[in-house]
């Protein structure tokens, strides 16, 4: 396994999809730039960026 740094449009994608086990299950740690998650993924999709935040908190 690996790890992976994240694209918002990557993540908006697989969830919107409903596939976003994909991420969880090829890679040992994801990252993404606070600042991607906070102003552009919460700008683009904020049904998305409220699933992801609460997956965070887990």
């Amino acid at each position: 396994m690996m790890n992976a740094s994240l694209d918002t449009d990557i993540v908006i994608h697989l969830y919107k999809s409903r596939r976003k086990d994909l991420l969880f299950s090829h890679f040992d740690n994801l990252f993404i730039y606070e600042y991607l998650l906070e102003t552009e993924m919460q700008s683009k999709s904020t049904e998305v960026y409220e699933e992801f935040k609460k997956m965070l908190q887990v």
